[in-house]
């Protein structure tokens, strides 16, 4: 009888740039993967393949896991180099792909581009994609679905790998095609997530009427879910994008809602956050939120400091000046929110919100 596999594939999100910390979950003698979660695929293995020893692929992703959540990411690299191999042995190359996957995203922790390239080269070749530029034109028709299903969440990785090499061009291509396979697959998460991404890239090409266009979309495809669990994954990961892309107010607005702080009846997507379950953990929102409050508070320095230029002498500097009222509120609301995410049960990252703090 086949053997179900319930993969945990995510997208991996900077600590220190985005706000949201890597998560792992663990499902009963499943893979393990980094990032923030996004989609759970469920894989079956060919018939006929035995328990894997104590010392196997899954020990070894296992140890990947711990390694990379206590950001030992050298460790994590040689655990899931481990698995890698592991799964070749065995001759399993869907395995071996979604492992190169989190292989290729503790390599971007580590800022080693061309380690996370070759690696995600790796896994879309066996993906049967032995060309990038094949991506665009790639038939969801012609794939089977567990490799759908793999190519999608590992396009997702490839696109992270492009913006945080500056090349939002070609991580947008990456996202949007991915998209297009997990709108094939019915794949509500998966779309909300590669949507919200390329929000971010098209904000930093300039397009701007394309990203109001995608945020419109995004948001009026979270009216139509009616899963609360997702609602808030979905709305987190959209509250943390649009601070990086300037919309502050509305950033505010959707993570005070999530953890609590705001209940006002009005707002962004005030109508969707008030079907969203309380996010688990809540650390990640807090983090984001401190974020987002640091980010109002340079906004509000700034314009305090254009303001003050006007009419002055080009040789006076007025070092001494203190930070405007608005932005001081700003400036103690996040580190306060820092120093929740940093303690008590709500703490995932704590190094990240101590740093910011």
């Amino acid at each position: 009888m086949a053997r179900k596999w319930r993969v945990l594939f995510c997208r991996l999100y900077s600590l220190l740039n985005w706000g949201r910390p890597a998560r792992w979950r663990q499902y009963q003698r499943g893979w393990l993967a980094l990032g923030s979660c996004i989609l759970i695929l469920a894989i079956a293995a060919a018939p006929g393949i035995s328990q894997p020893a104590p010392t196997g692929p899954e020990d070894w992703f296992q140890a990947g896991q711990t390694a990379y959540e206590t950001q030992h990411y050298p460790t994590a690299v040689a655990s899931l180099n481990a698995a890698v191999s592991g799964v070749q042995d065995q001759g399993e190359s869907l395995k071996q792909a979604i492992a190169l996957g989190n292989l290729s995203l503790t390599h971007q922790a580590l800022g080693n581009w061309m380690l996370a390239a070759d690696a995600l080269d790796q896994s879309l070749g066996l993906l049967t994609i032995a060309d990038r530029s094949q991506l665009a034109e790639t038939d969801p028709a012609t794939l089977a679905k567990p490799q759908l299903q793999v190519l999608a969440a590992t396009l997702d990785i490839d696109g992270q790998l492009w913006m945080k090499q500056g090349q939002p061009e070609t991580g947008l291509e990456s996202w949007r095609t991915a998209a297009r396979l997990y709108g094939y697959l019915g794949d509500d998460a998966g779309l909300i997530g590669s949507e919200t991404s390329q929000l971010q890239a098209l904000q930093a090409l300039g397009l701007y009427l394309q990203a109001d266009a995608i945020a419109a979309t995004l948001e009026q495809r979270l009216t139509q879910i009616n899963n609360p669990k997702l609602i808030a994954r979905s709305l987190q990961g959209l509250g943390t994008t649009y601070r990086t892309v300037g919309k502050l107010s509305c950033s505010r607005f959707i993570l005070e809602t999530l953890v609590g702080v705001q209940t006002a009846p009005d707002g962004c997507l005030a109508s969707v956050l008030a079907r969203a379950q309380a996010p688990e953990p809540l650390g990640p929102v807090l983090l984001s939120l401190g974020n987002t409050y640091l980010a109002l508070g340079n906004r509000a320095q700034e314009r305090q400091t254009a303001v003050s230029r006007q009419g002055r002498l080009p040789w006076r500097c007025d070092w001494g000046t203190a930070p405007p009222q608005e932005a001081q509120t700003f400036y103690q609301q996040a580190a306060e929110t820092y120093g929740k995410a940093a303690s008590g049960a709500a703490a995932r990252s704590p190094l990240a919100a101590r740093l910011n703090q």
